[in-house]
């Protein structure tokens, strides 16, 4: 099972990239507690965190729980910063966004407790070719929908890419297709409120457009233009600008 969480898209500072901690940070064991979950095992790890399938320890209820390397915290992002996207995610009324219902701090790094998701990311789909070009243009069309309900809400997601787009495995007992989850809502932007990143360079470089680059005011359109590179990369198998 694939985690249902990217973790790689660190902000950047327009000066002076940040550079990524190289070490591999501690990790949780299974049995392991964090507040009122019980750790199961590691599901995958990034830049910006680690991802665990966890349990309610009363409830039995099974979840992720995304955990912020504490490498990451600083002036830029605080945990505050990190925290934000528990918000940001409420703001959408889209089953295509992972519900996130439980924040807190273990070891003073934050946390997420949210949706676990079975499945593989769009890019995993996309490097292994699973998928025909109509089955593309049928997931690529859910995923408008759900940036459509977004930019609705004034959530523009800043970090649009292969990588956070997650394809739910089909289950014919329950009658569910495929159906696709947008992920990662950490760095994005609620339009006509203060930007906690405003003067960083966030989101990941080959989708970011330019207005981003030049410290516009960032609009639904910047997610449009990461739409149009994400397009471009799931019917092509390459990046616009390789």
């Amino acid at each position: 099972m694939a985690t249902a969480l990217t973790l790689d898209a660190l902000p950047h500072q327009k000066s002076e990239p940040r550079r990524r901690r190289r070490e591999r940070p501690a990790t949780l064991t299974p049995g392991q507690s964090v507040g009122a979950w019980r750790v199961e095992r590691e599901l995958g790890h990034g830049g910006m965190g680690s991802v665990y399938a966890i349990t309610h320890k009363t409830f039995g209820k099974r979840a992720a729980l995304k955990l912020c390397h504490r490498g990451v915290l600083g002036p830029d992002f605080t945990a505050a910063t990190f925290l934000r996207e528990a918000r940001v995610v409420n703001l959408i009324d889209h089953p295509g966004v992972p519900d996130v219902f439980a924040t807190g701090s273990y070891d003073g790094r934050p946390y997420l407790a949210m949706e676990r998701l079975r499945g593989q990311t769009l890019g995993d789909h996309v490097r292994a070719s699973t998928f025909s070009t109509l089955e593309s243009i049928a997931l690529i069309l859910e995923l408008c929908d759900i940036l459509s309900a977004a930019h609705a809400s004034n959530v523009v997601h800043r970090d649009l890419k292969l990588d956070n787009v997650f394809v739910v495995d089909a289950c014919p007992a329950l009658g569910l297709g495929r159906r696709v989850k947008l992920l990662d809502w950490g760095v994005a932007h609620v339009v006509g409120e203060p930007d906690p990143l405003c003067g960083v360079l966030a989101g990941t470089l080959t989708y970011i457009a330019p207005e981003q680059v030049r410290g516009d005011a960032l609009t639904p359109a910047a997610d449009v233009y990461s739409l149009a590179v994400l397009i471009y990369q799931c019917l092509l198998r390459r990046p616009p600008f390789a």
